[in-house]
Parts: C-alpha cells; structure tokens; sequence
C-alpha cells in the first residue's frame, strides 16, 4: 500500500507540476490561418512599444512582389512606408506617373491604407486587418501622412513640366473619406457592387 500511495504522490506532483509549467507558458492569440494574404517571410511578433515600420514597409513591398502586384501608376522604387510611433503617425510616400488623376491617387491610397492595416494587425494584434467593408481599426490610433508626388516630364521643346504633388493627412480617428470597398483591377480601378 506504501509503494501505491509513493506512486500516487509522485503522480500527483508530477500532473500538478506539468499544469503549473504549462499554465505560465504564453499561448498566441492568433492561428496561422489568420495571416493569410500576407508575404510567408513576414515575422510575426507582438509589439507593445509601437510599430516597427521598417519591418512593415519590407513585409508590404514583399508581399506586392511576390504576387506580382504592379502598384499602378507608382514609379520605380519610390515607395515608402515609415512612421513615428511617439505622434501615432503612419507616412506614406510615393510617386506616380502624370497625368494620374487625384481620384487614382486616392484609390492607391487607399489600397496602401488597407495593406498596412494588415501589417499593423500582424504586429500588434489589438488591430483588425482590414475588409471590404473597413480599412482596420490601426486607423483609430494612427494618422496617416500621405504625400504623392507626380513624376516630372519634359515636353517636345525641352522645357520641364512640373505637375502638382499631392498631400493628404487623415487623423487618427477620423471618417476615412476612401471607399473600403474599390479594388485595383489592372491599370485601372473599380468600385464593387452591392
């Protein structure tokens, strides 16, 4: 009956012990399954100190290369994704081709909008990605500060066109005033239908 009650004893401390140990060890919020759309080489960790935008503008640049994405009417390597987490400040920069219209501008920058809301949401996981139906909740913390340049052209006689750039603050908090729901189609944009 000793040896029993030895056994029973070492179990006993053994299931209390395994329980105790697994109880302390931090278990994600999230499954694999939830990052899906975002590049496999992105790192996914939980910051409690801000953003990290140099990983943010990597994972972003990376998943538009490997599906292929052209960001249309962006120029070569002109785009740029960094920020200030002290101001809660998202930066946007880029550079399109002219003539682009306004309305295209917005539409790309809206759809950057909506790729880092997803990157947000991977590192911080307080933030929703967005959706069809809203560009993330990273957007209720974050301004963004979004500058678009247009590319310079020279005209047939040799003189230099300058076209106006374009400057877009949206504050943390504010009506987004983009339509979640337009999707990049090619070279050109669409808006879905109900």
């Amino acid at each position: 009956m000793n040896k029993s009650i030895k056994k029973l004893t070492i179990f006993f401390v053994v299931f209390t012990v395994s329980a105790l140990v697994t109880s302390c060890i931090e278990k994600p919020t999230r499954s694999i399954g939830q990052y899906a759309g975002l590049s496999p080489n992105s790192v996914v960790f939980e910051s409690t100190e801000g953003f990290n935008f140099v990983q943010m503008h990597n994972d972003i640049v990376d998943r538009l290369n490997e599906e292929g994405t052209d960001i249309f009417y962006i120029t070569g390597n002109t785009l740029d994704i960094d920020g200030d987490n002290e101001k809660k400040e998202i930066h946007l920069t880029f550079e399109v081709f002219p003539p682009t219209s306004d309305k295209e501008i917005e539409l790309a920058i809206s759809w950057m909008m909506k790729l880092i809301a997803d990157d947000a949401a991977m590192q911080q996981f307080k933030y929703q990605a967005a959706s069809t139906e809203s560009f993330g909740t990273v957007w209720n913390d974050y301004s963004l500060v979004a500058n678009v340049t247009r590319q310079q052209m020279q005209s047939n006689d040799g003189k230099l066109i300058v076209y106006p750039s374009y400057n877009k603050t949206i504050n943390a908090g504010a009506p987004i005033p983009f339509e979640p729901r337009a999707i990049i189609w090619g070279d050109d944009y669409v808006e879905e239908e109900d």
